[in-house]
């Protein structure tokens, strides 16, 4: 079983009420959510709130979308809410786009797959490739600009 059908499971039978399921969801999204919080905030002190607002919402959760998409979109949403400007991101980083950045983060540091990643951002599996191909090239291009010496 992927952890797609993994954590929807355990969403459907913690909105249900089973406390356990909850616990071991929040067990689950928790370490996600805080790599998420480091990734983009440089902290994972919000991880806890933010998962809280995750579970919180579960009753509200469409059964129609993956679990991930949800945890992923709210997570976003409350680092973009957090976030007052770029100044705590890596300057390469301010480059990228925030879709780049979301399909850097979700690949590297949280080590989802392609699949794992177009699930959570809602995006087909060749649309994260391309952003992804498209980041590592913008940060290639950054990487060797700094390394050149000025004339």
């Amino acid at each position: 079983m992927s952890r797609i059908e993994s954590w929807d499971r355990l969403a459907e039978t913690a909105a249900r009420g089973d406390r356990g399921a909850l616990e071991r969801l929040c067990s689950a999204v928790g370490p996600v959510i805080g790599l998420l919080c480091r990734a983009e905030l440089g902290t994972d002190l919000p991880a806890a709130d933010i998962c809280r607002s995750v579970l919180v919402g579960l009753p509200r959760h469409n059964g129609g979308t993956p679990f991930l998409h949800a945890v992923y979109s709210e997570t976003a949403r409350q680092i973009r809410r957090i976030r007052t400007s770029d100044a705590h991101l890596p300057h390469a980083l301010t480059n990228l786009s925030e879709a780049q950045r979301e399909v850097l983060v979700l690949r590297t540091i949280c080590a989802f797959s392609v699949a794992e990643t177009a699930v959570a951002l809602g995006r087909t599996d060749g649309a994260v490739r391309v952003l992804q191909h498209r980041a590592m090239t913008q940060l290639r291009t950054v990487a060797v600009a700094r390394s050149t010496p000025s004339a």
